[in-house]
């Protein structure tokens, strides 16, 4: 386990910071970005795909308050997340994301609270939605503009 307050190194943060064993393995190959964070929302480690979605390496979200991700006025998504983390809830819902290179990102999450031998806390799990979102909006506008061509044309 990573002692308090040390950040860990590259390979240290994605390999078995947490003492995950075999599950290290699956945790790091998900597709879904997985962050475990404290009670105080510090996060504790990061797979892979967390990394790409948050646009950080392991070593920029270690012990990284997980409210600084979210645009929104505090508490927003990442108070929501923690309050129902530290009352034993799992949580859900959809969020902008603001990565370090201030791109915003839609995502959707999961909270699921996390008492354990190296960490109470709260694993997040997080899936960037920004692209099939995006196609929705352009369906619809495509279908609004199909819909006034159609009426119109049966003048």
């Amino acid at each position: 386990m990573l002692s308090e307050g040390a950040a860990p190194s590259s390979r240290a943060a994605s390999s078995d910071p947490l003492n995950f064993g075999p599950l290290s393995t699956l945790l790091d190959a998900s597709p879904d970005g997985i962050l475990v964070v404290d009670q105080e929302g510090r996060c504790r480690y990061a797979n892979p795909a967390a990394c790409k979605i948050l646009g950080r390496s392991t070593t920029q979200l270690w012990a990284l308050d997980i409210t600084c991700l979210f645009p929104e006025s505090a508490p927003g998504p990442a108070g929501d997340m923690l309050a129902a983390a530290a009352h034993g809830r799992t949580a859900s819902g959809s969020a902008a994301l603001l990565r370090l290179d201030r791109e915003e990102r839609e995502i959707e999450y999961v909270v699921v609270p996390v008492q354990g031998n190296s960490i109470a806390g709260a694993a997040v799990i997080v899936r960037d939605v920004s692209e099939a979102r995006r196609r929705v909006r352009n369906i619809e506008a495509l279908q609004q503009i199909e819909s006034s061509v159609a009426f119109g044309s049966s003048l």
